[in-house]
């Protein structure tokens, strides 16, 4: 069981498979958050803000066709992150993220999980596998 910096329950999978020393690096960093539906976590193309761990909800990542249309290439939930792109020093979205199913969950700056993940290689490692 681990608790964020506001005393909820972790659920997501990542933040509860890393080692305590690693996770306390996060914790007193991590915003809880709630997620609306379609409410837009990452823009393609532009500088990815947070990284959020979800605890309930689901969020797509998409593709933008060049006729407009979007294509859901990947699912996230509780199981993963928005932001993975930041673990190999990424700092632009890629495709946008989009939440489906409403949920909550937490967020950390970008720049507060580059400086845990550089200082800690294990992590790292764990985190691209």
């Amino acid at each position: 069981m681990r608790l964020d910096s506001t005393d909820r329950l972790v659920h997501n999978a990542i933040l509860l498979s890393i080692p305590d020393n690693q996770y306390n690096l996060l914790r007193r960093h991590l915003e809880h958050i709630e997620f609306p539906q379609h409410h837009i976590l990452q823009e393609a193309g532009a500088k990815i803000e947070f990284a959020y761990f979800l605890n309930g909800g689901r969020a797509s990542l998409v593709v933008l066709t060049s006729d407009g249309r979007s294509v859901e290439v990947a699912i996230v939930g509780k199981d993963g992150i928005v932001g993975t792109p930041l673990s190999v020093g990424l700092e632009l979205g890629p495709q946008p993220a989009v939440m489906q199913i409403p949920g909550i969950g937490l967020r950390v700056k970008s720049s507060v999980l580059m400086d845990v993940l550089n200082s800690t290689p294990e992590l790292q490692v764990k985190w691209n596998r």
